[in-house]
């Protein structure tokens, strides 16, 4: 009996040395601090890119954050994207699925999903806050500019390419006035003419 009482004493305190001398390991005291850190930041970009967006106001505009919540701009995501209307993007024809967008200031104003993420917003006619002159002072030399056509109406040399700050402006002839802005992550010039480039122009019908 005394025995199996010593055997137990024993049991005890080597319970008690073990879990004393090998605690359970405990993330570093930074993670704590850090992740809260990450998500704050991430949510003062996303909102700040939103109200860049809202405000029609990219002079300090440096791309399209990854991971953000759109929908005040678009509503609610749908759950079946089958049924959302489709377009091409680039020189790959990457497949899009497009949501229109609710924001004043804007003609046609939207939001393309690839794989349910949003990779471009563009819009017809913006009422900018910046004149064409600030926004490219600000952009520097953009990477290429480019022929595009507004529906039937040829523009050349009027298609300014920024991928580095992720926009495009797309111009009049007269180098005066956006006709239409897109705007996407920033990347190369490469990625942005075969996975972004939006087709903005429209055949002419023949006359019969």
């Amino acid at each position: 009996m005394i025995s199996g009482w010593i055997k137990g004493i024993f049991s005890l305190f080597t319970a008690i040395f073990y879990f004393c001398c090998n605690p359970s390991p405990s993330p570093p005291l930074a993670d704590f601090y850090n992740e809260p850190i990450i998500t704050k930041q991430k949510m003062t970009v996303c909102n700040s890119a939103l109200e860049h967006i809202k405000n029609r106001d990219f002079i300090n505009w440096t791309g399209l954050p990854a991971n953000c919540d759109w929908t005040p701009l678009v509503g609610a995501l749908p759950t079946e994207w089958a049924r959302i209307p489709e377009r091409s993007l680039g020189s790959n024809f990457l497949r899009g699925k497009m949501l229109m967008a609710n924001v004043e200031g804007y003609m046609r104003a939207s939001f393309s999903f690839v794989e349910g993420k949003p990779v471009l917003f563009e819009a017809m006619g913006p009422k900018l806050q910046a004149s064409v002159a600030d926004l490219m002072e600000r952009f520097g030399t953009p990477k290429a500019i480019l022929d595009w056509d507004f529906g039937t109406l040829p523009c050349p040399a009027s298609e300014y390419v920024y991928p580095d700050k992720g926009v495009t402006l797309f111009l009049g002839t007269d180098k005066a006035k956006v006709f239409h802005i897109a705007l996407y992550a920033a990347t190369t010039l490469e990625d942005y003419l075969e996975n972004l480039r939006p087709k903005l122009g429209k055949k002419r019908l023949p006359r019969h």
